[in-house]
């Protein structure tokens, strides 16, 4: 929406990193639950969900709070080795974890590149 903006933090330690950053209690959030919740110093909703088989969550904010969310994750993160990702390597976790099972995503016309990539086109 162009009302928020955010990130999606997944892996084991997906919980610890959001934890690290957040007085609520992060181990109640059950799959699926949105959750209003201030992560560092910023207002924010979060879902967990998981598009790579760990643990996930998406967490949306202001656009012009952005950055102070990413500085807040990539600081607390950096204890947990956290590595950005973006949409292609979620893909391939997707392919990796399902493998050709997960064909469907890649085929519609925009993702066509990627399945070609992955060998799955």
């Amino acid at each position: 929406s162009d009302r928020r903006n955010g990130f999606q933090i997944a892996g084991p330690r997906a919980a610890e990193l959001l934890q690290a950053c957040t007085s609520t209690p992060v181990r109640e959030i059950k799959f699926l639950d949105v959750r209003e919740m201030v992560v560092g110093s910023t207002a924010c909703l979060v879902q967990q969900v998981s598009y790579t088989g760990d643990n996930g969550f998406e967490i949306y904010c202001d656009p012009m709070a952005q950055r102070a969310l990413w500085d807040t994750l990539w600081t607390a993160g950096q204890p947990l080795s956290i590595t950005p990702f973006g949409m292609r390597a979620m893909m391939i976790l997707l392919a990796a974890i399902a493998g050709g099972q997960l064909k469907c995503i890649f085929c519609d016309a925009r993702n066509g590149e990627i399945a070609n990539q992955l060998a799955l086109g």
